[in-house]
């Protein structure tokens, strides 16, 4: 006799979003690029634009499937995150071997925060660390779901929860070091001092 209390309570949805959400942030990408927006008769037809020098395609119906599957926009959405002054996406970058007699320095600046470290090694954004630990721990409380299995599953989701609220801080701890750089004097103002706090993340994003 099969024992049901073996199987996972929890699973994960494999869309992030529905179609009518997808197709509404497709098109409101599409309009903060000043994209040209096709209608929906046209999804399967590639759009060509011209990015400085160079043409970029795009297939409407490809992207709004990622975006329904992955809840971001692929390519396009890189193209829009890079215009975003204070979260522009980063890069990984490391050395993981040299040879005995060469040594080499790494070093990576946001805002006023600057780090190095000596090879080998390996400098990756935070936020991109932080996102890739909330779907670990998503896929595990799920595989943790079990009768047998819940104290396990009650752990990973503290610490989701954790990594999520981790995040969240990220963004405003990002935010907070660039306003800092374009403000003579940060303590000024109440709002920026809420801001780089120890208060409750609340409170923090309300300011």
């Amino acid at each position: 006799m099969e024992n049901l209390t073996e199987k996972a309570i929890l699973k994960i949805n494999n869309f992030h979003r529905d179609e009518k959400s997808a197709v509404e942030y497709f098109q409101t990408i599409l309009e903060s690029l000043k994209f040209p927006v096709p209608g929906p008769k046209s999804y399967d037809q590639d759009i060509v634009v011209k990015l400085k020098e160079e043409n970029f395609s795009f297939n409407p119906s490809k992207i709004i499937n990622e975006i329904k599957e992955t809840g971001a926009a692929g390519s396009i959405q890189s193209i829009l995150d890079s215009k975003d002054r204070y979260l522009a996406p980063t890069i990984d970058i490391g050395i993981l071997a040299m040879p005995p007699s060469v040594s080499a320095k790494i070093s990576v600046g946001t805002a006023s925060l600057k780090q190095s470290i000596r090879a080998p090694g390996v400098i990756k954004n935070s936020g991109n660390m932080l996102v890739d630990e909330i779907l670990n721990y998503r896929k595990s409380i799920c595989q943790n779901s079990s009768t047998e299995k819940f104290s396990m599953c009650m752990q990973l989701y503290r610490s989701y929860l954790q990594s999520c609220i981790s995040l969240i801080d990220w963004f405003l701890n990002q935010y907070a070091n660039y306003v800092k750089l374009t403000i003579p004097n940060s303590n000024d103002f109440d709002n920026i001092q809420t801001l780089t706090s120890r208060l409750s993340v609340e409170k923090r994003i309300d300011a």
